[in-house]
């Protein structure tokens, strides 16, 4: 969404990235099946994209592999399926014929650090022209509503059985092992939206116990060199089962910002899959779940983490938090969305793609 900064080496190492795509997607459009009839395109996009040049020229490379893409499938009027309401995809979206445009609202995209300004406006176009909207939280659906097309509430899940049954028979990671009981996690991202400074008052508050960082971060300084603090970085998804059954509580400590007041998070569905206790911020999407903790920070957190820091890992209490969640499943969440499709489908007219400029 923004522009790379230049003195980043992860900013360099992802242009780096992006020229080896580019060098070899010349003669082919870099897509590779990933399940079933399920295929991954990793487009080129160039660098900066608020400049308008930059914007043209990605325009056309993108319709480019991607009209080759449909042609060597014979796919004629396909769904387009938009997360990212941004102005490429807009100019992408104008000019190839599709029976459907649907936009997936999974956050309040505006509110992220990164987005342009020019990205309201995008969105405001891009609902506009969809034929049908999803959206992941209360929040959303009311920012959604309005236009001309159907909004349906779609709440985040989690893929519940499997992370039930892989937390209890999955060995334990070796680097948990030398860690002392407790355990208190955190698994996912760690953006402008973690309290950082309610956590650095946890691992003060609880030197005993071990809290685990699991996902992309940028740690401030005063928590860097904390002993009873272990920051492991990203993992691969099919290895979480294991992190969680690891641990002993997990917690969701974010800022009361927009952005997460429109979060729906998934991770929550995974630690109560996990027979974890979870001790979360407030935040009226998950409210519903009656096995998750609520506390503001900083003392009303603090009390609640140290009220399960000192509970027995009771089977029965683990057995009761997968319960509650059983059926939060995507399954369930595809099945609303499937019965949509098909409605919106049975009623709309495939949309004529514009000239090519």
């Amino acid at each position: 969404m923004r522009a790379p900064n230049l003195l980043s080496a992860r900013d360099l190492r992802r242009m780096a990235r992006r020229v080896g795509q580019a060098a070899r997607s010349l003669l082919q459009p870099r897509d590779q099946a990933a399940a079933g009839n399920l295929r991954v395109y990793s487009p080129l996009v160039l660098p900066y994209p608020q400049s308008g040049p930059v914007r043209r020229l990605n325009t056309q490379l993108l319709l480019h592999d991607l009209r080759r893409l449909l042609a060597d499938r014979a796919m004629v009027n396909p769904i387009l399926w938009v997360y990212l309401p941004s102005e490429l995809i807009l100019q992408v979206i104008r000019r190839l014929p599709h029976c459907l445009l649907v936009y997936d609202c999974a956050d309040a995209i505006t509110e992220f650090r990164d987005a342009p300004a020019s990205m309201a406006t995008s969105e405001d176009r891009l609902l506009d022209a969809a034929d049908l909207v999803f959206a992941s939280s209360r929040p959303l659906l009311e920012r959604c509503r309005g236009r001309r097309a159907p909004v349906h509430l779609v709440p985040n899940a989690g893929d519940v059985e499997w992370f039930a049954r892989e937390s209890r028979r999955s060995a334990e990671p070796p680097e948990m092992a030398a860690l002392p009981h407790p355990r208190v996690g955190y698994v996912g991202a760690m953006r402008e939206w973690f309290h950082w400074e309610l956590l650095e008052a946890a691992v003060k508050r609880f030197p005993a116990a071990s809290f685990v960082l699991i996902g992309d971060s940028e740690v401030p300084a005063p928590l860097r060199n904390r002993p009873n603090l272990h920051v492991l970085g990203p993992r691969p998804y099919a290895d979480l089962p294991g992190y969680l059954g690891a641990l002993d509580v997990a917690m969701i400590p974010f800022l009361d910002t927009p952005l997460v007041r429109s979060t729906h998070p998934v991770k929550v569905y995974e630690y109560l899959a996990a027979g974890l206790p979870v001790i979360s911020t407030p935040m009226k999407e998950i409210q519903h779940l009656a096995e998750v903790d609520m506390a503001p920070p900083n003392e009303p957190f603090l009390q609640a983490l140290q009220f399960r820091l000192q509970q027995p890992r009771q089977e029965a209490a683990m057995e009761r938090r997968r319960q509650s969640v059983a059926d939060e499943t995507w399954d369930h969440r595809f099945a609303v969305m499937t019965g949509a499709l098909r409605h919106a489908l049975e009623t709309s007219r495939p949309a004529v793609a514009e000239p090519a400029p």
